[in-house]
C-alpha cells in the first residue's frame, strides 16, 4: 500500500509506519471476517484503524492519502479473494456479486469511520490547551474518571 500511495511525511515517522502495519492487518482481518459472516455483519471498526487515523493527523499525513491507502488495500484484498474463488472454483456469478457487495459495504463503513476519526482528531488539535484543560475539569466535576497525572494539582483531599 505504501508503494501504491507513497507519502514521504508518514513514511519518515516510525510510529506511523509501524502503526500502519498493525492497522492494515486489522483492516484485512475485518474484511475477511465480513466476507465469512456476510451481509448482516455489523462489527465495530477495529480500534487499531481508528488509532492509526489519529496518528496520521499528528504525523501530518493527509486524509486523502489515508483513504487512498485503504482503497488500494481494498483492491488488493478483492484481487486476492477473486483469485481464491477462481482457483477453487467455489462460486457462480451471484456469489461473486455478493462478495463484492459485502466488500464494498465494509470499505464504505471503514472509510467513513476513518474520515470521522481523522476529522475529530484535527478538531481536538485545534483547541487550545486552556480549552482542553477546561473541558477536562468540567468532566472531572461531573464525576467522569479522567487521567489526572498531568494536571499539576493535588486532588487527593
Amino acid at each position: 500500500m505504501r508503494d501504491t500511495v507513497p507519502d514521504r511525511i508518514g513514511d519518515l515517522d516510525v510510529d506511523y509506519a509501524l502503526g500502519l502495519h498493525v492497522a492494515v492487518a486489522a483492516a484485512v482481518e475485518y474484511g475477511l471476517t465480513g466476507i465469512e459472516v456476510g451481509d448482516e455483519w455489523l462489527a465495530p471498526i477495529p480500534v487499531e484503524v481508528l488509532i492509526q487515523a489519529r496518528r496520521a493527523v499528528r504525523s501530518g499525513v493527509g486524509l486523502d492519502t489515508v483513504l487512498r491507502r485503504y482503497i488500494a488495500g481494498y483492491t488488493l484484498l478483492e484481487d486476492f479473494v477473486m483469485d481464491a474463488v477462481e482457483a477453487f472454483d467455489v462460486g457462480d456469478g451471484s456469489t461473486l456479486r455478493r462478495l463484492r457487495r459485502v466488500q464494498a459495504t465494509l470499505l464504505d463503513r471503514l472509510t467513513s469511520a476513518i474520515a470521522d476519526e481523522y476529522c475529530a482528531e484535527q478538531e481536538r488539535g485545534r483547541r487550545s490547551s486552556a480549552q482542553r484543560l477546561g473541558e477536562r475539569v468540567q468532566r472531572l466535576l461531573v464525576g467522569e474518571v479522567i487521567d489526572l497525572s498531568d494536571l499539576r494539582y493535588e486532588l487527593d483531599a
